[in-house]
């Protein structure tokens, strides 16, 4: 038998609601969407080119890879706002607030805490290095904020220790507002949630940098730069259009599934295309502006797409995409010890392709094996003793 099948999905995809429910609050049972489960994949997978190729994009189709992977978090902004309603939307609401809300905080930690922390773990000695060697300022306030899932805020510090790890900071601050946004949320007429929700995405876009993390925001010196790419609340507007596209579709019939399947790859095809030619389009066209509503409709789209046999949802995409927040979390601290180990064999040359493809495979591996063996029996620990 496969293993993808025997492979009890997280909690934060719509087919294992079950899996973290608490006995306290129940869910009825939804339909599964496995086909975002698979661009999960895709999307972590975009971060690793970028982290691999930084600072190189020496051909188009590296920085054509370069600028999808800075909209690939908003992308996940976007993403974790709609599948966090869809799944938890009707249980908060027909639970006492703070019930709800503790049961969902609980649930969000047994997810991501496991992992996060084992990333931090594998960075650690060259975070030390940084220090005693290189004498790097920032750790003192890093080594506080940083596991605490608190580094966002603090722009000179987001992104030292692990550099992904800043959009869990972010996410942290969406978990802990979710259960008390959602039951306003609901009252709200569905268009009035989408006009709203994606003015805020205008709005914090004038501050946003286009490219979201260019070379020159991971400089630590300049802090409003670190400020406007990566503090919360300018990210709080693309998890709520998600919020208000998961609302609107639980309300909407499906388009047929023929016509659905071709916006979804037109759609698909869109989203690194107008990143790739940024050079020449105009810079709202790879802001926010764009990019937002973009994975919106990718989302809404693929969420359809779940009665019908695709690529994204077969087991071994479904398992890739199971694993991919352990790809996104662990590959920058992969990647330093990658380095390492390259330069101790006295491979110089460590981002041709063949290290590349070697790499990518690698990391997809530990990311696999760290989900099966490490993140889902820990998360189940975590959550069998609270339930205890």
């Amino acid at each position: 038998m496969d293993v993808a099948q025997n492979i009890q999905p997280s909690p934060d995809t719509p087919q294992s609601m079950e899996a973290c429910t608490h006995s306290r609050g129940k869910r009825a049972a939804k339909a599964p969407l496995r086909v975002l489960t698979g661009l999960r994949f895709f999307a972590a997978s975009a971060v690793v080119g970028y982290h691999f190729l930084y600072k190189t994009h020496s051909s188009q189709f590296d920085r054509i890879l370069y600028r999808s992977a800075v909209s690939a978090v908003t992308f996940f902004f976007v993403l974790s706002g709609f599948i966090l309603t869809y799944v938890y939307a009707d249980t908060l609401d027909n639970l006492p607030i703070l019930l709800g809300a503790k049961t969902f905080w609980r649930a969000r930690f047994a997810r991501i805490a496991p992992v996060y922390y084992l990333s931090l773990l594998i960075s650690l000695p060259p975070i030390l290095y940084a220090v005693f060697v290189s004498r790097v300022s920032t750790f003192d306030a890093s080594v506080i904020l940083t596991p605490l899932f608190l580094q966002a805020w603090w722009p000179n510090v987001s992104t030292s220790w692990n550099a992904p790890a800043w959009s869990l900071s972010a996410e942290c601050f969406f978990y802990l507002i979710f259960p008390f946004l959602i039951r306003p949320i609901k009252k709200l007429p569905d268009r009035t949630l989408l006009l709203s929700t994606y003015i805020l995405v205008c709005a914090t876009s004038l501050i946003v940098p286009p490219s979201m993390i260019p070379e020159r925001y991971l400089n630590p010196s300049f802090f409003w730069m670190h400020f406007r790419a990566f503090f919360p609340l300018l990210h709080l507007p693309s998890f709520l259009f998600g919020v208000a596209i998961a609302r609107a579709y639980s309300h909407y019939r499906k388009e047929p599934l023929k016509r659905t399947a071709t916006l979804f790859w037109l759609a698909a095809a869109a989203l690194p295309l107008l990143l790739g030619l940024r050079g020449i389009l105009p810079a709202a066209l790879s802001s926010n502006l764009t990019i937002v509503p973009l994975s919106g409709a990718l989302i809404w789209l693929g969420s359809q797409l779940d009665g019908r046999k695709m690529l994204l949802s077969t087991p071994l995409m479904l398992l890739l995409g199971e694993a991919s927040y352990a790809l996104y979390i662990l590959h920058a601290p992969l990647l330093w010890w990658w380095k390492w180990l390259m330069t101790k064999c006295a491979l110089t040359a460590w981002q041709n392709i063949p290290s590349a493809i070697t790499f990518f495979i690698l990391v997809n591996m530990i990311a696999v094996i760290t989900f099966i063996w490490f993140e889902t029996p820990v998360r189940r620990k975590i959550l069998g003793h609270i339930e205890n």
